[in-house]
Formats: C-alpha cells, sequence, structure tokens
C-alpha cells in the first residue's frame, strides 16, 4: 500500500486533511506501508510453507534470514529516496490501543475468520487471545498462528465431540495458521483517492490479513476518518493486485482468479456515487487466467502519462468494460469497449492531458500527441524545436514552432504548461485570449497578476458577472477565478455528483427554452450528442457549443462531461431534440 502525491494535485475538499492521498502510480512516493517477514514464517511444520502461500513446486521452505537482508536493503533504498515507511504492525498495536472497542473487535473478527469449528474451541482461542497482555503481543499472536498446546490443556478432562477428534492431532499442530503473506500489503487493503478499500479475500486464511486493515480504518487516530469504498465483509471476491489508480477519476480493475464482477460492481458504485470519491470511471479489464499472474497487477504496470508495460495476451486478448454512473442515483451502466485495453488506455491519457495539461518542455513527442489541436508532425515539431532552442520561456514562443498555425495554437496553447515562465498564467490553465481578462481583475484589485495569482483572499473579492462579454459567458469566468486560486490544480479532483432535472423522464417532458444539465455521450465532427434525462439523446450543433467557432467539437468537450443545456428545439414525433451550450452559457 502506497502514498503517492503530486505538487498539482489540490486539497481534499472534506474538512480535514485525509492521511491518504493516492491518484496514480507515477506520482512521487511519499509513504509506504511494509510487514517485516518475521517469526511467522517458521511457525509452518516443515514442508507445509505452500498451504497458504503457493512456492515454485520445488520449494517447500522458507529462507527467512535471507528474506530479511533483502527486506532492510530494500527499505534503506526507499529510506534513503525521502520515502517514509509505515509498518504494518506499528499501525495495527496504535490501533488497539486506541480504544478498548478495538481489541474486543479484532477478538471478534479474528475468531470469525480463523477457521475454528465448534463452540469450545472459539471459546478457548477467544479466551488465550484475551489473556494477552499488551497491544503489541496480541498483534504479534494473530499474525504468528496459534498452536494446539498454547490453547488447550492437554491434562484437563473434556467432554465436547470437538475437543475429543481434536485430541488426534499433538500440541504443536497449528489450530490457526500463521499469516506469512502480510508483507503482500498492496491486496487486503488498497488506496483510492483519499479512501481505501477493505477487501474481501479469495482465501479464506488470507481474510485474516484483512482484518488488520480493518481495525487501523477504523480505529487508528491518524486512519479512523479515512473513506471506507468497500466492506471487508463483502459476500463478494477482491483483490489489491486488482486495483491500479489510473488518475483521478479513472481505475483499472482486473476480472481475474481472485477479483470477481460482483465485486467490481459493488465497487464501482461506491466509487462513482461516494461524494469522497471523484472517480468517474471503472475500467474492468479481464485478466487471463494463470496459476503465476493471478492479478492485473502482473501483466500490467504504468511507468508514465503515456507509457505502459503490458504483457502482449492482455494487450491482445483482453476484453475491457467501462462502468459509468447510471441515469438515476446509485446506478452504474457497464459497456464493453470495442477496441480493447489500447482504445481503453488512449481514452484515459487523452481526458489525463487535456483537463490537467502537460509541461511541455518536458513531455515526449508521444505525450503531446494527446493535446487538442496538436497532431504527431506538429508534436514532434514541437520537441524538435526545444531541442534546437532550449526551453520554451513563454506560451507566446510556440507560435514560432514550425507549422504552428493560429488554430493549433487557439486549441492547444491552454493545455501546455511552462514552468518558470515570466508570465504566471503561462503556467495555469488560463488560455492566453483570456489574459486580458484576468489582467483587468487584477488592476480593478489594485495588484498585479502575480499577486492575484494563489491569493484565495483577492480572488474572492473578484465579480465575474462584471467581466462578461461577447468573447467569454459567465461559466468561463467563473472557472477562471477557480484556477486563478489554486494555479496547476488537478481540476479532475473536482467530484460532481449528478442529477437529471426532476420532472423530465420523455421527450414529451421537454420545452423549448428549458435550461437543463446533461452528459455528453457522444462526440462528432458536426457536433455532440447529449443525454439529458429521457430515452432520445439531444443533438448540440458544432455552431452552438461555444460562443466562438469552432472546427473540432472534441476539442471542446469530453465524453461523460457535465454540460448546462438550453433546448431550442423538440420534436417528439421524429425524436429530435436541439440543444446549445452556447446559449444556456449565456442565458446564465
Amino acid at each position: 500500500m502506497c502514498h503517492y502525491g503530486s505538487n498539482k494535485y489540490s486539497p481534499p475538499k472534506r474538512g480535514h486533511m485525509s492521511a491518504l492521498h493516492v491518484q496514480n502510480e507515477i506520482g512521487k512516493l511519499k509513504k509506504v506501508l511494509l510487514h517485516c517477514p518475521g517469526p511467522e514464517t517458521r511457525n509452518y511444520p516443515d514442508g507445509q510453507f505452500n498451504r497458504v502461500f503457493t512456492l515454485r513446486p520445488s520449494s517447500s521452505s522458507f529462507d527467512l534470514d535471507k528474506a530479511l537482508r533483502e527486506h532492510h536493503a530494500y527499505s534503506a533504498m526507499l529510506e534513503h529516496e525521502g520515502v517514509e515507511i509505515l509498518y504494518l504492525e506499528n499501525l495495527l498495536t496504535e490501533a488497539l490501543d486506541a480504544t478498548e472497542q478495538a481489541r474486543r473487535s479484532f477478538i471478534d473478527s479474528y475468531i470469525s475468520e480463523c477457521g475454528a469449528r465448534g463452540i469450545e474451541l472459539e471459546s478457548a482461542i477467544r479466551e488465550y487471545l484475551e489473556r494477552i497482555e499488551g497491544s503489541r503481543a496480541l498483534a504479534q499472536a494473530a499474525v504468528n498462528g496459534i498452536r494446539y498446546s498454547q490453547v488447550f490443556n492437554t491434562d484437563k478432562e473434556v467432554f465436547s465431540l470437538t475437543k475429543l477428534t481434536a485430541d488426534a492431532y499433538s500440541p504443536d499442530d497449528l489450530l490457526v495458521s500463521p499469516l506469512n503473506t502480510m508483507w503482500f500489503t498492496r491486496d487486503p487493503a488498497s488506496v483510492i483517492g483519499e479512501g481505501v478499500t477493505l477487501n474481501h479475500m479469495y482465501w479464506p486464511e488470507r481474510n485474516r490479513e484483512a482484518i488488520a486493515y480493518k481495525t487501523i480504518f477504523t480505529y487508528h487516530p491518524d486512519f479512523r476518518e479515512t473513506p471506507q469504498f468497500f466492506k471487508h465483509e463483502s459476500t463478494y471476491h477482491i483483490e489489491g493486485g486488482d486495483l491500479h489508480n489510473l488518475n483521478s477519476e479513472n481505475i483499472a480493475v482486473g476480472i481475474s482468479q481472485r477479483t470477481e464482477p460482483a465485486a467490481i460492481d459493488t465497487l464501482a458504485n461506491n466509487l462513482l456515487w461516494d461524494e469522497n470519491s471523484t472517480i468517474e470511471s471503472v475500467w474492468a479489464i479481464q485478466v487471463p487466467y494463470d496459476d503465476l499472474c493471478i492479478h492485473l497487477d502482473t501483466y500490467f504496470t504504468r511507468v508514465d502519462y503515456e507509457t505502459f508495460l503490458v504483457a502482449r495476451e492482455l494487450l491482445d486478448q483482453a476484453r475491457v468494460y467501462r462502468i459509468t454512473r447510471g441515469r438515476s442515483e446509485g446506478t452504474t451502466r457497464a459497456c464493453h469497449v470495442a477496441g480493447g485495453l489500447k482504445e481503453a488506455l488512449d481514452r484515459v491519457v487523452e481526458s489525463c492531458v487535456n483537463k490537467v495539461g502537460v509541461n511541455v518542455n518536458t513531455a515526449s513527442k508521444y505525450l503531446l500527441t494527446y493535446i487538442s489541436g496538436l497532431g504527431p508532425a506538429l508534436a514532434e515539431n514541437v520537441v524538435a524545436y526545444i531541442q534546437e532552442n532550449g526551453a520554451l520561456k513563454s506560451r507566446e514562443e510556440l507560435k514560432k514552432v514550425k507549422r504552428m498555425g493560429a488554430k493549433a495554437f487557439e486549441q492547444s496553447a491552454g493545455f501546455l504548461r511552462i514552468e518558470g515562465a515570466g508570465n504566471p498564467l503561462d503556467n495555469s490553465a488560463v488560455h492566453p485570449e483570456s489574459y486580458y481578462i484576468v489582467e483587468k481583475m487584477a488592476r480593478d484589485l489594485g495588484v498585479g497578476v502575480h499577486e492575484l495569482i494563489g491569493n484565495e483572499t483577492l480572488c474572492g473579492r473578484i465579480e465575474p458577472q462584471r467581466y462578461v462579454d461577447e468573447k467569454t459567458g459567465l461559466l468561463t469566468l467563473k472557472d477562471i477565478v477557480a484556477e486563478l486560486k489554486k494555479p496547476g490544480r488537478d481540476p479532475r479532483t473536482m467530484a460532481k455528483v449528478f442529477s437529471f432535472a426532476e420532472g423530465i423522464s420523455k421527450i414529451e417532458d421537454l420545452q423549448v427554452g428549458m435550461v437543463i444539465p446533461g452528459i455528453v455521450t457522444n462526440i462528432t465532427g458536426f457536433g455532440a450528442f447529449v443525454d439529458v434525462g429521457v430515452k432520445q439523446d439531444g443533438l448540440v450543433h458544432i455552431s452552438e457549443i461555444a460562443d466562438r467557432y469552432v472546427t473540432d467539437p472534441a476539442a471542446e468537450l469530453v465524453l461523460n462531461q457535465q454540460v448546462m443545456v438550453k433546448v431550442v428545439q423538440v420534436e417528439p414525433g421524429r425524436k429530435r431534440i436541439g440543444l446549445s451550450i452556447r446559449q444556456a452559457q449565456s442565458k446564465d
């Protein structure tokens, strides 16, 4: 379990600062949760280590000394890179110390998951655990496993059938197996955004691992307020090796031996509708079944914004499904992605770069091709210009790039960031064509643009409606002010709970002049189709997208974008609906 961060991410939207913040797996690693292999690995009788953890056929034992050397080398490397290491056993101890209820709940859950059958057996294990003094000793005992001799006095006369049949075992035999897979901290719990999933493991033995995480995220002072997007008590299996954060609004989940579709449906519903989540799309990927490659992360790794390491069989064969919000609150809809994994990843990268922007001076030509207005040839020209002339110092300098025409500049400039530019707006989401507005805002406040950016107090004094003109509507102005407050923020962190207009469920309910919410369902060369809550999607003609000339609707809108539209035409008999985003903005 890891904690990644980026200086472009905005603070959590809840009232407190979350202890967790993971939006992708390529940012700077700040914290990591580890478990150091210990006595639990030696508590199996000879030749039985494979009982839970499957090694290669030739292996039946575990070299703890070697594992410890490797662990210490690994943790030292992390610390050298400035990564804070949290140890699972320490967090569990602190959680157990937090309240008496934490200890009782932990023991109750342990008994229910330990595999003990029979009243006397359960009672004896409970009594043993309750006798243990100190939270650390209790945590260690739960990890190390429980032997027959630790629980039962072999000289005590008993009369239960369960105990009498158990007498067939020797005192050193295990009643509860050790947790010798605790170092796989990714599997029992996973961080998504600022929340966590408490996973229901495939193997019953490993569900006792999840109890530790459940205790931490319920009782630990630093983590008890963390939103839980999946409950350990779920009927369905899901494991963290199948969960992959793509960005703040997209997550990939493997359909594998250890994660079943019903669990993904449950997780998707929670992520898409929970107010603490920013996820907009869940991408379910069918993982080939293999004895050694059991999770999505054994086939798929992201190494940069636009770069993925993917096993050939996954890229060529995997069926991919996309799950998004349904038409009514609390529902979802899944659809098959015809283009497979490549199309899904392309859509994720395109969504990311066109909402967050990229540092043009460090971006690869492949990443730049995803920017609206830049194709492969122009992206290569941008890179070539930088290699020849050095880093760009302003957005205006982009016009010197070979074949960077006025239209290409207009479409791409807002997404290309210049860090350290003389004009701070060049490193923001504000488009150059709107710089004059920001300059006027600053003059009206009696400050410079540099003073205005990042100053929430000053930005709070701006009245956006004062700056509406023939080129810029109120919604755009509100976006500009939001960007000035938190320049360089990741807009994907802003979750929007969407609902259609009340009282509108069929085309006959629509009336010309209505301004209602909708979701973009398709983008074409002549416009975009928008779902407004009736069975028939409405058309926003290219001329009605913005209050300026638009050449490419895809440069203005993205799939599943939430928009306000004005109804300009309704023909129930022909099932035609005409909509306008432009008029809805001007109306506002």
